[in-house]
């Protein structure tokens, strides 16, 4: 169904013969417990068949496109470039620890 709402969606090269196999990921449990203002969140967790994909809400590149358009701006100043590298450098820090 098709709503408007803008998702990323990753597809695993690996085959996966289970739900419990998929579920089990290292990768999957990872992003199942992120939960920060500046990560973007797993909305779920999709086999077909043996294929296996992360559904998530939103994109990096949604996210700097509608800063690209930051106050009816062309581009970046310095001072909103400065703004989004700390949020990413946030999420990494929250990620790694």
């Amino acid at each position: 169904k098709t709503n408007g709402e803008t998702v990323a969606i990753k597809k695993m090269k690996k085959k996966y013969d289970t739900w419990e196999e998929c579920m089990s990921l290292r990768e999957i449990k990872a992003l199942r417990k992120l939960n920060h203002k500046n990560v973007i969140k797993l909305k779920e967790v999709i086999r077909v068949n043996s294929d296996l994909f992360e559904h998530m809400k939103g994109t990096i590149l949604d996210l700097l496109k509608n800063n690209l358009k930051y106050k009816g701006q062309l581009g970046l100043d310095e001072k909103r470039a400065a703004e989004i590298m700390k949020q990413v450098l946030e999420g990494l820090e929250y990620i790694h620890n």
